[in-house]
């Protein structure tokens, strides 16, 4: 078989039909309809010469080859799911170093107290502060369509 030309969603149909053990709830849980879920299983039975799945009173029971192929695909789509699926941001358990920006009216003590992004950062990340200066404008942007009244500018270097 050319795995080029094969079409990894039928891994996803397969893996509900060997879970489900029923063609219309299989298709419920991948999104397709009853009859777009026996197209499928009509494509994995073509690619795979086996019938995969019989049809009896209790349900679709897999054949000898289904039970041999159950394990690693469903290896496979783990495997795809995890490398696809993004990373959450735990603040607790962060190990990088973070730079926070602020107007001379936050004072950095703020930013520790209770509550605080400190309090929710793991004691290993540094948290860094940057003052930030800011240049009042007024209205001499207005005609320019520019709206803010204030503009930060990075701080002078000594």
């Amino acid at each position: 078989m050319n795995i080029g030309s094969f079409d990894l969603n039928l891994l996803k149909a397969f893996g509900a039909l060997y879970a489900e053990r029923h063609v219309t709830r299989a298709g419920l849980r991948i999104g397709l309809s009853q009859s777009a879920m026996s197209g499928t299983l009509t494509r994995l039975r073509e690619l795979l010469a086996d019938e995969l799945f019989m049809r009896t009173p209790s349900g679709m029971q897999p054949t000898a080859r289904a039970d041999e192929l159950a394990g690693p695909v469903a290896d496979a789509l783990r495997l795809v799911r995890g490398a696809l699926q993004a990373d959450g941001f735990e603040p607790a358990t962060a190990e990088r170093a973070f730079t926070v920006r602020r107007r001379d009216s936050v004072r950095s003590g703020h930013l520790r107290g209770e509550g605080g992004a400190r309090t929710r950062l793991a004691s290993v990340s540094p948290l860094h502060h940057r003052r930030i200066a800011v240049l009042p404008v007024g209205n001499r942007l207005r005609p320019a369509g520019i709206r803010p009244k204030h503009l930060a500018a990075p701080p002078r270097r000594p």
